[in-house]
């Protein structure tokens, strides 16, 4: 069972045209996560968060996704696993 890290798979692959995250994500993030999925039964995609008492938070270098992004990430790729034939 592979578990990624949704920042690393984010930072890792190129943006190519894409102009926006919300463009990013259909183009290669969503493909990249599917071909994991081809020699495994369940992925598990984690996020680190930013509290108050963080480390980030208190050096001022919070991470630059907003939690609406990542959701909107984690929605779109259970879709398209769950419904694979919508592709």
């Amino acid at each position: 069972m592979p578990v990624l890290d949704g920042a690393v798979v984010v930072h890792m692959l190129t943006p190519g045209t894409s102009a926006t995250f919300q463009d990013y994500v259909p183009v290669m993030v969503i493909p990249y996560l599917l071909t994991q999925l081809q020699s495994a039964q369940r992925l598990d995609l984690v996020w680190d968060t930013c509290t108050d008492e963080s480390l980030k938070a208190k050096t001022g270098k919070p991470g630059k996704l907003v939690h609406a992004d990542v959701l909107h990430v984690c929605y779109q790729f259970a879709y398209l696993a769950a419904f694979p034939s919508e592709q």
